[in-house]
């Protein structure tokens, strides 16, 4: 019999349930960059502060809500940031002119504000670089913004994982093929692990195929678990690795020839970009030159025990 998946991530977020006493966040002003007090060139301030709250977070392991409810703030309360274009623009002119593209989408998701977000895109595309938007599209965007989005060739990365349910990746998947048939670039970006649960594993095989065959290109972050998130009883510890600096388990990327795009922290600062959004057409010369600082396999891992991880994967703030 299944596994109550959505009974086990309830139980995960009791860890969080003697936090009473949380504070909101305050809204920030909207920066870009090294010179705007972030840690590295290709980063913006999210444009809200906050996300989901400790009942909602993603698969009950987001780690910047874990890091968030730590420090007793109120994650789930949303503070939309500030942009001032004069700032903006003056962080903008001292990025660093070999960092071609700039991400949103950090430790909050861009669908919260999708005004701000295209206000942002323009300012970042005066400056003829490259935007990712890395979101869930917990907000669907209206076609008006998809429209402007692509006027500005901006690039989604649209977070999927076998623990959505699945009306949510069917509403992903139809956001994800509508801007592609507009003539956008969007990237699936699969949110994978070992399960034990054999409907979670052929849920996840699934949304590998379904990449495949619509001839999208691809990304995959591997799922890091708490050790002590009851989350636990749905992973395969057999197949897992322990990351000794945040005690969490993971496993390697799983579907490296498959999934050939490299996520945002393992993309060269020389991206700018694919001149084609369908897999079939990509360079693969060219891929080989964006890749930089990858995550091991789960083949090397287990030859290895290699645990080191980019440093630009997450981050967190008050």
């Amino acid at each position: 019999m299944n596994k109550n998946v959505g009974l086990i991530i309830e139980k995960s977020y009791n860890i969080f349930k003697d936090k009473t006493k949380l504070k909101a966040l305050e809204p920030k002003i909207i920066r870009a960059g090294i010179y705007g007090g972030l840690p590295w060139d290709c980063q913006t301030t999210d444009v809200v502060s906050g996300c989901l709250s400790f009942d909602k977070v993603c698969y009950a392991n987001c780690f910047v809500a874990r890091e968030a409810f730590k420090k007793g703030i109120a994650f789930g309360a949303r503070q939309f940031n500030i942009l001032n274009k004069e700032i903006l623009k003056e962080d903008l002119n001292h990025i660093d002119c070999n960092q071609k593209f700039l991400r949103n989408g950090w430790n909050s998701d861009p669908s919260w504000n999708w005004k701000t977000v295209l206000e942002l895109c323009k300012l970042v595309r005066e400056k003829n670089k490259h935007i990712i938007l890395n979101t869930k599209f917990l907000i669907p965007p209206a076609k008006s913004f998809m429209k402007q989005f692509l006027r500005l060739s901006v690039e989604f990365r649209v977070s999927l994982s076998a623990l959505d349910k699945r009306y949510a990746i069917e509403q992903k998947m139809d956001l994800i093929n509508e801007y592609k048939k507009m003539g956008g670039l969007v990237i699936p970006v699969l949110i994978s692990a070992k399960f034990t649960e054999k409907f979670l594993v052929q849920k996840q095989n699934d949304i590998v195929k379904y990449i495949t065959e619509n001839d999208l290109p691809g990304s995959e972050i591997p799922l890091r678990v708490y050790e002590k998130s009851p989350m636990i009883e749905l992973i395969d510890l057999n197949m897992s690795t322990k990351i000794n600096k945040t005690k969490e388990i993971w496993f390697g990327l799983l579907y490296k020839n498959e999934l050939c795009m490299p996520c945002t922290s393992s993309t060269s600062k020389l991206y700018t970009g694919l001149s084609n959004n369908k897999s079939s057409k990509i360079d693969r010369s060219y891929l080989k030159k964006i890749w930089v600082d990858p995550f091991p396999t789960h083949e090397e891992l287990k030859k290895t025990n290699c645990i080191r991880i980019p440093e630009k994967i997450g981050y967190f703030q008050e």
